[in-house]
């Protein structure tokens, strides 16, 4: 699947970790494979995609926040009293 995780995962490119993480929750919980094991087995297959592409959203999108607040973290180690704003939140 070639879809904007933000898309995927029904969120706001500014949305909040609570929201990201709702957003995943309800969506695993609806793709699911074993909500769906008795399914025909194309809707099966089609489950596991799903939460698979959820599952790489999520990381996606959680990716960036992850990275600046590492960076953030060096940068304060590094150059104490000197880190740009924009990093220390």
């Amino acid at each position: 699947m070639n879809v904007d995780p933000f898309e995927l995962l029904g969120v706001s490119r500014a949305a909040t970790e609570a929201e990201i993480s709702a957003a995943y929750l309800r969506l695993a919980e609806v793709f699911n494979p074993e909500r769906w094991q008795d399914a025909a087995p194309e809707i099966c297959i089609d489950a596991i995609r799903w939460h698979e592409a959820i599952d790489q959203a999520v990381v996606v999108v959680r990716r960036p926040r992850r990275l600046d607040r590492v960076v953030g973290v060096v940068l304060r180690l590094a150059l104490p009293g000197r880190v740009p704003p924009v990093l220390t939140s």
